[in-house]
Order: C-alpha cells, then structure tokens, then sequence
C-alpha cells in the first residue's frame, strides 16, 4: 500500500515512466547580499539618446526583458533581489528601488524576480513576458507582494491617497501562451482581498497552481485593480516571483 501511495503521487507520461518536476529558482544569478539588479549597470543595447537601456537575462530555460531609465534610475519588466524584507516598518518608503525590490518577510538566503511593467498608450500595465526556451508543462509559481504594495494597500500613499477599503483588491492574472501564439486559460490570483469582509494582503511566499494551462512556451502577467483612474492603477503594480516549477 505504501508503494502504491507514492506512485499515485509520481508524475507519469503514457509509458509509465516517472516524468522529473524541474524547477526555475534565480539563486544563480549575481548579486551581493542585500542588492537589487534592475540594469542600473547600463550593459544593455542604449537608445538613441542614451537615456534607456534595454537588455534580457536568463534563469534555466525561462528568459526575462529589463528596460532601464538612465533619467529617474529606474526600470521596467523584470529585475532581481535578494532584499531581506522581515521588517519592512525600517525601509526607506521614500526611496523607490529600496521599497520595489524588497518582498514581504524575505530572509535574504533566496534571490526573487521582480515584476514591474511599462505601461501603454492609455497608462494601463502590459503584460510582464516570460518566454521558455521550450514548450513546458507549467505547475507552480511562487510569488509575494513587495512591500511597496503591501505599505500601499495598508495605509495609502502619496498615489493611492487612502488605504483599502471594503470591496477593494488587487491581483495579478496568468496566462499561458502556446508555440503557435495562441492564450491559454486565464488564472488571477489576488494579492489583496478586502471583498466580502475580507482584509486580506498577501505577506509571504505563496504557491499559485498553474497546472491546468497544459503546455506553454510564455507566461504571460498582468495587473489589475480596484484602485485606478484615468492615469492607470494607483495601486503599485509589482510582484515578487520566487520560482516556478514545470514538466
């Protein structure tokens, strides 16, 4: 009975053959300790006026986008930490990057993607893009609020003038995209819940399941909340992705 139990749990393909869950962590990317890359080393191809630099980076198979601006030293897509956050009352909220790349209640041992993306014509997100060097069948993503949101959501800024209220939330949505370009599902997860009496912000690594998109070859993240206005979402839209497990 024992053995049966583990096969049950075991992963199989059509030959019977255990099928291995591998694992995308950004634990082998440079950093010293307690530092955020968001391409402020300008190593990406400049613009023509010099002011933006644009570059990718990888992490197992899954390849991610960085635009940095050399004119407010800050970014957009994708960046990477390993700010420790288990007291977040002591981070400098007057400093962007400071309060960006720091995700709730992270203890430093783990470095985490961040997700900030540009904005469009009419100043909504677009969608943070990670592509996979092959097609994959997606299980799990591990993410958290930073605590730019979290500080955010809790007790208003000088964008999002009051805290959240009843009926407020904040979330993120995956989608899956196959090899031919074609979208897959559509699964939101909400980082902060105060519908239905609720008051809820998430604080710490949480496994999302993503397993039903089959198989894909981008990943696809999108923000959206009940916070906005004509200039977009007043809630800041970041999310800390700590490793995502596939097939």
């Amino acid at each position: 009975m024992l053995f049966a139990a583990i096969v049950a749990m075991s992963a199989c393909n059509s030959n019977d053959e255990v099928v291995p869950t591998n694992t995308i962590s950004f634990n082998g990317l440079e950093l010293e300790a307690n530092s955020a890359w968001y391409g402020q080393d300008m190593k990406g191809k400049a613009s023509d006026d010099g002011m933006t630099f644009n570059t990718t980076f990888t992490a197992g198979i899954a390849t991610f986008a960085n635009q940095y601006n050399k004119a407010w030293n800050g970014f957009n897509d994708f960046g990477y930490s390993n700010k420790v956050g288990t007291d977040y009352e002591s981070v400098d909220l007057t400093d962007n990057i400071e309060k960006g790349f720091t995700a709730m209640n992270a203890t430093g041992e783990d470095k985490y993607l961040v997700l900030y993306p540009n904005v469009d014509a009419s100043y909504q997100p677009m969608a943070g893009i990670i592509n996979f060097s092959k097609n994959i069948k997606i299980n799990n993503i591990i993410i958290n609020n930073n605590i730019w949101a979290y500080t955010s959501i809790l007790n208003g800024d000088d964008v999002a003038a009051t805290k959240f209220k009843e009926g407020d939330w904040f979330k993120v949505t995956f989608t899956g995209v196959d090899a031919e370009g074609k979208e897959i599902g559509g699964q939101d997860f909400y980082l902060a819940d105060y519908r239905g009496g609720k008051s809820k912000i998430i604080s710490d690594w949480t496994t999302v399941d993503l397993s039903g998109f089959g198989t894909i070859k981008q990943l696809k993240i999108t923000f959206d909340s009940s916070d906005k206005n004509d200039f977009g979402l007043n809630t800041p839209s970041y999310v800390a992705i700590k490793e995502i497990t596939y097939d």
